[in-house]
């Protein structure tokens, strides 16, 4: 009796029977799911392909694995589309996912529609991560056109890893920089949770060394620029030009004067100074109207040239306050009145 007892026990616990013998098998979900279905037990690969879904903690990979069981399960018990969503999530993770050619239309079809799904759409899961180099923020684009993001997280790199912001899904999202002010120097990886928080998708970005500080001498103080000479230059040279005219004219002035006041004007009987020598007289008058204007002219020009260069002297010595100078008519000799002011 002991033997067959003996024998008996052994048996069960070869055909995994015993106590405790199916829980310690069972204890993943997806093995359970996966023998369910190689058993063609649909109803209990539903089951625990749910249940693995739901203890979270998956990697993209256990995640592929976990709605391909869910999206057969539900086609083979007439849901089809619990099985076409499950098949969309399924390429979401992973595109390249085939099922069996050797399976059933009924099995199939919700696969080929959540394909054709993915075919038409542009937008895949994940997300955009950019470094705003001023504020040292991430900024973050979120992509998900199923909605499957529940949350998003930005953790350190590395064999201890620490979570370092969190937020909900938002098309777009800013990481401050004083979430990263303790990591400037350690990758970071930007995760995408579901609700039960398994891993949906994950992107590394790669270390950005601390700013450091460069002290850099100040500047020495400018010399200041020479006076520009050439509105004076302008002006002196306009000057001597209008003084040279109006030393002409007086020369001329001058000549007319002698022969209006020499015999040669004064003729018996030919009438009067002023009839015998009328030209003469003209050209003396205008000579000497010439020559009062070009003088007056010229020393206008004389005085603004030099007013012009000292004004600008002053300015380039003195950058932060710009001088003034206003012109007017005033009682000079030259009818013309200055004034600066600082």
């Amino acid at each position: 009796m002991r033997v067959l007892r003996v024998l008996a026990l052994s048996g069960l616990l070869a055909l995994g029977l015993a106590p405790g013998g199916a829980q310690a098998r069972d204890a993943d979900p997806l093995l359970a799911a996966e023998r369910a279905y190689g058993a063609v037990d649909f109803e209990t690969q539903r089951a625990e392909a749910l249940r693995a879904l739901e203890a979270g903690d998956s990697d993209p990979g256990r995640l592929a694995r976990i709605y391909r069981l869910l999206g057969i399960a539900h086609a083979a018990l007439g849901e089809p589309e619990r099985a076409k969503l499950a098949f969309m999530r399924l390429l979401a993770l992973d595109s390249s996912v085939e099922l069996e050619h050797v399976l059933s239309p009924r099995l199939r079809t919700p696969y080929m529609e959540a394909r054709g799904y993915w075919d038409v759409t542009s937008t895949r899961l994940g997300v955009e991560v950019s470094r705003e180099a001023s504020s040292g923020s991430l900024g973050l684009t979120l992509h998900d056109p199923l909605g499957m993001v529940a949350r998003v997280r930005v953790r350190s790199a590395g064999s201890e890893p620490q979570v370092l912001w969190e937020a909900g899904p938002e098309p777009r999202l800013r990481v401050p920089s004083a979430a990263l002010a303790e990591y400037a120097d350690v990758s970071l990886a930007v995760e995408l949770l579901d609700s039960y928080a398994n891993l949906l998708a994950t992107r590394v970005v790669a270390a950005l060394p601390a700013r450091r500080v460069v002290n850099t001498p100040p500047e020495p103080p400018r010399a200041p620029e020479p006076p520009s000479l050439a509105l004076p230059l302008v002006l002196a040279g306009s000057g001597l030009v209008a003084l040279g005219i109006g030393a002409t004219a007086h020369v001329a002035r001058e000549r007319s004067a002698d022969e209006w006041n020499g015999s040669g004007c004064e003729q018996p009987g030919l009438g009067t100074r002023a009839q015998q020598c009328a030209d003469v007289n003209g050209s003396r008058r205008s000579a000497e109207q010439v020559a009062i204007i070009a003088y007056g002219a010229g020393g206008v020009l004389l005085a603004g040239s030099v007013a012009t260069y000292l004004l600008s002297s002053a300015h380039r010595r003195e950058v932060p306050t710009s001088p003034g100078l206003a012109c007017g008519g005033g009682p000079t000799p030259l009818g013309l009145s200055c004034s600066t002011h600082f």
